[in-house]
């Protein structure tokens, strides 16, 4: 068709129409009329009128193709003429399609069209008996006709066809179809799962097509499988698919929201499979055998702390067993060492920025939550074997999850039962979760086990309170824990007690557990003090501080000997001789780091022979660090 007649084709399309019909279609805006000539104020419109015109007068769409020039401007009516087919003659689409995908005559640009209009269509088995041959041809290859297998309405015509198994088994077809299966996954998980379980364990090319799978389009339908594959250590190398940070934890990312308790079992999986990798290697913690990485980059600490709060059974019923087996790896090996620490023995109240933190904080809080749901006779079953052990890193769960449940006389009877009960906490507040699990059940146990509480409460010293070290803080384990017990409960010998307590410890408040802050420990002597300092007041300072210990009694900590030597060496910097000077009145104790930090600044900032006379007196007794550095000036 040439340009005119493209120009005219409107009136030719009309001339079935009445007047009365034009009229009408003008009046709508529809037909639009300029210098005589009538035209289509919408172009869809005119590619409808098209198509059935066309159809209606039984030509061949292959053959007015090739005839017209096959322009960029015959895609709409090529996709319209096919459009119409597809809705009042599925054959004759069918066999349009076929000529049109297969011709050598038909350009690109014209069969991509042909694909857009399969992709959208609601094939059913007759159409999919159609294109198969096509799919695989190495003619219509370049048209990536395979993917319309990924395509839900696709997938579900081969599916219904029966081909999927047949395109699975036959090694001509096999990776083409299982790369579009991969795709699939994302809306058919189920019927995905039930076409490759045959192929689990058949292989490495298969090994890897399955990892695809679960790494791309892991769905609730997929965890079955996923569990399964991981269990069999499939996934051992398993990712998120996308960013290069990406870990397994990216693979449960996508599972936390939709469906938590398929996450859950897909951690508890991969938890599993590490603690057998680290056992078959000799070790008893995979993340010291490095078959777990404690850090991740995609935020899988976050990943499972959602999951634990939003599927709490199956996280606690999942994970649970991961910390037991871990912990009691931890057990003494003979009765003369001494109980070993697991990697929870030391809790700080923060974020949990890597996985092992993660894991126990979110066993933590899912227990507490379950406590709130169910019927306290449930919690204690629970929580049974935790209350029972001998570490205190499940005694701790124990504790929280006796808190959570608002427990009255089955707590205090499980804090009466073992001393070492009354010291769980964190490291920062080591006794502050018996002190919360006390403040709640002494609000509802009965009068005789308060009492039994009150009077073990009074008699409560640990041993490092009795040493000497320990000596100025006597009393400070019973204040933290009979402060606890409900104020209108408590006899007038308990209030006493309390009084005397809060008296002695006035200058040490009760404080939980903080968050972690980062402070700068600097100097003993503040900077801006240092200009005023005699050489007198640096030598008390100087005897005074020859720890390197850090003071942390203030509300900031400050240094020691380290931190006072770098501010002496930026003084001896500014004034070399004086230090030099300064320097030669050391004494033998006066540790390694200050003559270290005067040398240092004042070398070649002073005359020869005064630099020589400190060195020599520093070689006279050198302190045991300083030898190294004298032997090198």
């Amino acid at each position: 068709m040439s340009d005119q007649e493209r120009l005219d084709a409107p009136t030719a399309l009309l001339n079935f129409a009445s007047p009365r019909e034009l009229a009408a279609l003008h009046s709508f805006g529809i037909l639009v009329s300029d210098a005589g000539r009538v035209g289509f104020s919408h172009e869809t419109f005119f590619d409808f009128l098209f198509a059935t015109t066309f159809t209606a007068e039984g030509r061949d769409l292959h053959d007015y193709l090739v005839e017209s020039g096959q322009y960029l401007f015959r895609r709409a009516p090529t996709r319209q003429v096919l459009e119409y087919l597809a809705a009042n003659d599925r054959a004759a689409f069918r066999t349009t399609v076929a000529r049109l995908l297969t011709s050598d005559r038909i350009r690109r640009h014209l069969q991509d069209v042909v694909v857009a209009v399969l992709r959208q269509l609601d094939a059913d088995v007759d159409d999919w008996r159609t294109v198969e041959p096509l799919v695989f041809s190495d003619r219509t290859q370049g048209l990536r006709l395979v993917s319309l297998l990924s395509l839900p309405r696709w997938f579900d015509a081969a599916d219904a066809a029966g081909r999927w198994e047949a395109l699975l088994a036959e090694p001509t077809t096999v990776e083409a179809a299982a790369h579009q299966l991969i795709m699939a996954g994302r809306e058919r998980p189920e019927r995905v799962a039930a076409l490759v379980r045959p192929y689990v364990g058949h292989g490495e090319a298969w090994r890897l097509r399955l990892r695809a799978l679960v790494e791309w389009s892991l769905r609730p339908g997929l965890v079955d499988l996923a569990v399964e594959l991981v269990e069999r250590g499939d996934l051992d190398d398993a990712r998120g698919p996308i960013a290069v940070n990406s870990d397994f934890w990216s693979i449960v990312y996508g599972l936390k929201t939709d469906e938590p308790a398929a996450a859950a079992r897909l951690i508890g999986a991969y938890l599993r499979r590490a603690l057998v990798r680290a056992r078959s290697d000799g070790s008893a913690d995979p993340f010291t055998s490095g078959h777990l990485n404690a850090h991740s980059s995609s935020g899988g600490p976050s990943t499972i702390g959602e999951v634990a709060a939003a599927a709490p059974a199956e996280f606690v019923d999942q994970v649970l067993p991961f910390i037991l087996a871990l912990v009691e790896a931890a057990e003494q090996t003979s009765p003369e060492e001494p109980r070993q620490r697991s990697r929870w023995a030391f809790r700080r109240i923060d974020v949990a920025h890597d996985i092992d933190e993660a894991i126990f904080t979110g066993v933590d809080e899912a227990l507490r939550k379950l406590a709130a749901l169910k019927p306290p006779q449930e919690t204690v079953a629970l929580i049974r074997p935790l209350a029972d052990s001998d570490a205190d890193e499940l005694r701790f769960l124990a504790c929280r999850t006796y808190t959570a449940a608002g427990s009255g006389d089955e707590a205090v009877d499980w804090l009466l039962s073992d001393e070492r009960n009354f010291r769980l906490g964190w490291v920062d507040s080591p006794r502050w979760a018996s002190r919360e699990l006390i403040e709640v059940a002494s609000r509802r146990c009965d009068d005789g086990r308060l009492h039994t509480l009150t009077r073990r409460l009074l008699e409560h010293y640990p041993a490092w309170e009795r040493s000497a070290e320990g000596r100025r803080l006597f009393g400070r384990a019973q204040y933290e824990l009979l402060s606890a017990i409900e104020p209108s409960r408590r006899s007038a010998e308990l209030t006493r007690r309390i009084g005397e307590l809060e008296r002695k410890f006035a200058d040490w408040p009760l404080r939980g557990p903080q968050l972690v802050e980062v402070h700068v420990v600097g100097s003993p002597i503040p900077d801006r003090a240092v200009e005023f300092l005699t050489d007198n007041d640096w030598i008390r300072a100087i005897r005074r501080y020859r720890s390197d210990a850090p003071d942390w009694s203030g509300d900031r900590p400050v240094g020691g000997a380290n931190e006072l030597a770098n501010l002496l060496g930026t003084r001896a910097k500014a004034e070399p001789e004086r230090f030099a000077q300064l320097a030669l009145a050391f004494d033998a104790d006066t540790p390694a780091v200050y003559f270290n930090r005067v040398i240092e600044a004042i070398a070649g900032g002073v005359p020869t022979e005064l630099f020589a006379e400190l060195c020599g007196r520093a070689r006279a007794e050198p302190p045991p660090l300083l030898w190294s550095f004298l032997t090198m000036v």
